[in-house]
């Protein structure tokens, strides 16, 4: 069994390299299936760890000790510090939107201290966190997330902003084109390598009364189809299916060996 959990090159490399040895192919998304560049290959969404998603912490405890001062809205960021990622996209939206605005980065990887120091540059003041577990208590401290990837597989920061409710800017890169074609919106959009002002005109957007309804439909939607355990039961099935397929298919060899053996 092989899962694709991205898109673009590397991903394809990737699997170019793996997929003949494979009995099933599996793609997180559409356009992870996609990724495979053949056909026959089962879509299986993902979902995100509710638990993680639990406030258990009063959010101006924790933006009090993060040093934010009453009135400050946070700009967050939460994955890989990648350049791949577009990590840069939530300092920039913070230097054009200027006061109460401040960005915060949670997480971590091979180019942190690369993407730390650009940040800087462009959003000096800017917050940065180590990976943690209870990551519900960092969203329900945030205000928006920015994730302007310009390719995702199923991405599950923007899944977990959409289980703790939080208004999302998001690139419609990944599951997001096909999750909103089944559900309606869930995101404000930005173009794949937006502008700063187009990246601070969707936090606005994100962040007013009228996009309340997409946040609570995302949550909504979030929670009734994208959790881990949501995702563990289409798992559950599709295992059954296919361990009952294949059993079938070996019984029909069997049989058709025991038809040779004994015209």
């Amino acid at each position: 069994m092989l899962v694709s959990h991205g898109a673009g090159h590397w991903t394809e490399t990737i699997l170019r390299t793996s997929k003949d040895a494979a009995d099933r192919l599996v793609g997180v998304s559409a356009v992870a299936a996609e990724a495979f560049q053949t056909l026959g290959v089962n879509v299986i969404h993902n979902g995100a760890d509710g638990e993680r998603c639990q406030v258990t912490q009063p959010r101006h405890a924790l933006r009090q000790e993060w040093g934010v001062t009453a009135g400050e809205k946070l700009i967050g960021y939460l994955g890989r510090f990648s350049w791949e990622k577009n990590p840069l996209a939530a300092a920039l939206a913070v230097r054009e939107l200027g006061e109460p605005f401040r960005a915060v980065y949670l997480g971590g990887g091979w180019k942190e201290k690369e993407v730390k120091a650009a940040v800087c540059e462009v959003a000096p003041d800017a917050i940065f966190l180590p990976p943690r577990e209870d990551i519900g208590n960092v969203l329900n401290a945030l205000d928006v997330l920015v994730l302007a990837s310009p390719s995702e597989g199923f991405s599950l920061s923007l899944t977990e902003a959409w289980l703790c409710g939080l208004p999302a800017v998001a690139t419609r890169v990944g599951a997001v084109p096909e999750l909103e074609a089944i559900h309606g919106q869930l995101v404000t959009p930005v173009p794949v390598r937006p502008s700063a002002s187009q990246l601070a005109a969707a936090v606005r957007q994100a962040l007013s009364v009228e996009n309340q309804t997409v946040v609570e439909r995302a949550k909504r939607v979030a929670w009734a189809n994208y959790t881990a355990k949501a995702m563990g039961d289409r798992w559950t099935k599709f295992l059954i299916e296919t361990t009952a397929t294949a059993g079938n298919l070996a019984a029909s060899r069997e049989n058709d060996r025991k038809a040779l053996a004994n015209p």
